[in-house]
C-alpha cells in the first residue's frame, strides 16, 4: 500500500530532525561556544499563542509519540529546538493527538520496540540483554495485543452491519405504513362515488377495498355509508356502536340490510 503525501511529509520532517547533541559545537581554539537554542514555557505560549496548559498538552503529545527521545526534549527547565520541531510537525499534520501518536508509532516500529525493551531491561535489572523468559513474555504480550486489536476491529464491523440492518428494517416499516395510508385514501375516494350512485356494485367495491385496510378505515367507511343512506343521525349511531364495542361485522350486516331496503324502495317507487 502506498503511503499518503501526509505520511511522506511527516517521515521527511522526522528524518531531518536534528538531535540536541548535534546542535552544540565548540570552536577549535576554544574561545567561544555555541549554546543550544532552548525555549521556556512562556516562549512557547507566545510562539503558538496558547495557554500554559495547552503548551503542556503539546509537550505531552510529543513525549507520547517519541518516548525514545524523552531525554533530548528538555535541558533543565527549558525545551529544546527538537521539541519545537516536533510540536510544529504535530500541528502541521492536522491530526488529533491520539491519531498522530499512532501514526508516529506505526512509522517508527523498530525504535519503539527497542525503547520498550530498554524499559523492560531497566525495570527487571537486566543490563544489556534480556533472558529468554523475559523475551518470551514480551513477545506473548505483543501477540495478545494484536489479537485484541483484531477482535475490536471485528466487533466494530459487526456493529456496523447490525446498524445497517436496523436502518433497512426501519425503511421497510415506513414504506409499509405509507402503503396503508394509500389504501385508506383509496377507500375515501370510493366512498365519494357512493354519494352520486347508490348501487350494489359500488357497495361491493367498497367492501372489497375495506377488506385490505385496517379497522379504523373500516369504521370511517361505515360512518360515511350510514351518512349516505340515512344522514347524520345514522352516522352518529354507527359511531356510537363502535364506541360500545360492537364488531365491524355486525355493523356491516346492519348497513347492508338498510342499503338493500333502500335499494328495493327505489325500485318499487320507479315501478309505481
Amino acid at each position: 500500500m502506498s503511503k499518503t503525501q501526509l505520511q511522506q511529509d511527516l517521515e521527511t520532517r522526522n528524518n531531518n530532525v536534528v538531535p540536541l547533541n548535534a546542535a552544540t559545537s565548540t570552536e577549535i581554539n576554544g574561545t567561544s561556544e555555541s549554546l543550544p537554542l532552548t525555549y521556556s514555557n512562556k516562549d512557547l505560549q507566545k510562539r503558538y499563542t496558547v495557554s500554559n496548559r495547552q503548551v503542556r498538552n503539546y509537550v505531552s503529545t510529543v513525549k507520547d509519540a517519541y518516548p525514545w527521545l524523552e531525554d533530548e526534549l528538555k535541558v533543565g527547565n527549558k525545551y529544546t529546538e527538537l521539541t519545537v520541531q516536533l510540536i510544529d510537525s504535530f500541528k502541521e499534520s492536522g491530526m488529533s493527538s491520539s491519531r498522530w501518536i499512532e501514526h508516529i508509532h506505526d512509522e517508527n516500529v523498530d525504535k519503539l520496540q527497542v525503547h520498550e525493551v530498554e524499559v523492560i531491561e531497566e525495570s527487571t535489572g537486566v543490563d544489556g540483554w534480556l533472558n529468554s523468559s523475559a523475551l518470551a513474555t514480551y513477545n506473548q504480550s505483543q501477540e495478545t495485543t494484536s489479537t485484541l486489536a483484531t477482535y475490536d476491529y471485528q466487533q466494530t464491523n459487526y456493529l456496523t452491519i447490525g446498524q445497517r440492518s436496523l436502518e433497512d428494517s426501519q425503511s421497510k416499516l415506513t414504506n409499509t405504513r405509507s402503503q396503508s395510508f394509500d389504501l385508506s385514501n383509496r377507500l375515501l375516494t370510493q366512498l365519494s362515488l357512493l354519494a352520486q350512485d347508490k348501487q350494489m356494485q359500488e357497495v361491493a367495491q367498497q367492501q372489497e377495498i375495506a377488506a385490505d385496510i385496517d379497522s379504523y378505515a373500516i369504521q370511517q367507511a361505515h360512518i360515511q355509508l350510514a351518512k349516505i343512506l340515512k344522514g347524520e343521525q345514522l352516522a352518529r349511531e354507527v359511531d356510537a356502536l363502535y364506541r360500545k364495542g360492537v364488531s365491524p361485522e355486525e355493523i356491516g350486516k346492519m348497513l347492508n340490510s338498510l342499503q338493500s331496503a333502500s335499494f328495493n324502495g327505489d325500485v318499487e317507487g320507479k315501478k309505481s
